[in-house]
């Protein structure tokens, strides 16, 4: 019996806390909820959510991302031009698309997910779920611009740095949930205990 609960307190101290279990299990929700319910086209522009269609939204999305994309990297003294609006042309003949896909729509939804479900006090959210999702895409638009112009540059680097940029995406989702517990979630339970003490 000592031997059992001796291995239970040491597994504890290598278990995630419940919060960020909440964390986990709310990012994986909010991907498969995401893919019960959006019909996508991985590799094009078609997208609908329940059968409605969405595409044209989300190609205005694309187009914006697009001439951003081209705007940075003219500024930086690449040689590329749009063509059919979301079609990055270089001068040596390269070309990328920015489709659907890279308008980090599913990453700001599901950031919102996490936050909303996330414990801590309401009022704060109104404004930090706003704040967070303008920081990743601004953070996207780096995002593009590199892995195009590197891209333009050797072509074999595109499947890295896609990956290395989805990892970095979910990390700084994790980040943005930490600052949510540090400065929220966590000083809101030392009030509440501070109060119930007194």
């Amino acid at each position: 019996m000592k031997l059992i609960s001796k291995v239970s307190i040491d597994c504890s101290r290598y278990m995630p806390s419940k919060d960020v279990l909440l964390f986990l299990i709310l990012l994986f929700g909010s991907h498969f909820l995401w893919k019960i319910v959006m019909n996508e086209d991985i590799q094009g522009d078609r997208i609908a959510f329940l059968g409605i269609d969405l595409s044209s939204s989300f190609r205005i999305l694309s187009l914006f991302y697009a001439k951003l994309t081209a705007t940075i990297l003219q500024l930086c003294g690449d040689d590329v031009r749009l063509d059919q609006g979301t079609k990055l042309l270089f001068g040596d003949g390269f070309k990328l698309v920015v489709i659907w896909g890279c308008t980090a729509v599913k990453q700001v939804y599901m950031l919102a997910v996490i936050l909303i479900f996330s414990r801590g006090p309401r009022k704060p959210k109104l404004w930090f779920i706003p704040v967070c999702s303008f920081l990743l895409v601004v953070f996207n638009s780096f995002r593009i611009t590199l892995i195009a112009h590197f891209t333009s540059i050797d072509p074999a680097l595109f499947d890295i740095l896609h990956e290395v940029f989805r990892i970095l995406f979910y990390g700084i989702i994790f980040v943005m949930w930490v600052i949510w517990e540090e400065r929220f979630h966590l000083p809101a339970i030392s009030s509440y205990s501070i109060k119930k003490s007194a």
